[in-house]
């Protein structure tokens, strides 16, 4: 999307979930707490974060391997937080050296070309 219209959307939608969950904390509809949920959910702001800069032309340039390691971070540490993946922290960052190793190679095979670069005759 253009001038960061995902990136805005995205970031307003946050604002309004987390406005929402106050305000019916506040009113006793719900009875759960913020902080549990903060620290259960809190590596979605790094899966947003990635998501965020691969929409605002991360497929471009470096941003793609930054971006993919924010994913990945997030996605680890969520799916431990939810007990969906049993890997302890130094068995998920002994296999994600390799995994970015890998994710940067395909990179590099598969990125777009540049429309500006002159071809040599």
């Amino acid at each position: 999307m253009r001038n960061g219209l995902f990136g805005r959307l995205i970031g307003g939608m946050v604002l309004i979930g987390i406005g929402g969950v106050f305000l019916l904390n506040q009113l006793g509809v719900t009875d759960f707490s913020i902080g549990e949920m903060f620290s259960t959910y809190w590596p979605v702001f790094l899966i947003l974060g990635g998501l965020v800069n691969l929409s605002n032309g991360g497929w471009r340039g470096g941003n793609f391997v930054g971006s993919a390691i924010l994913i990945l971070i997030g996605g680890y540490f969520l799916g431990r937080n939810l007990d969906l993946i049993y890997l302890s922290p130094g068995e998920f960052f002994r296999f994600f050296f390799p995994m970015m190793l890998i994710i940067g190679g395909l990179y590099v095979l598969f990125k777009p070309r540049d429309p500006h670069r002159r071809r040599r005759h």
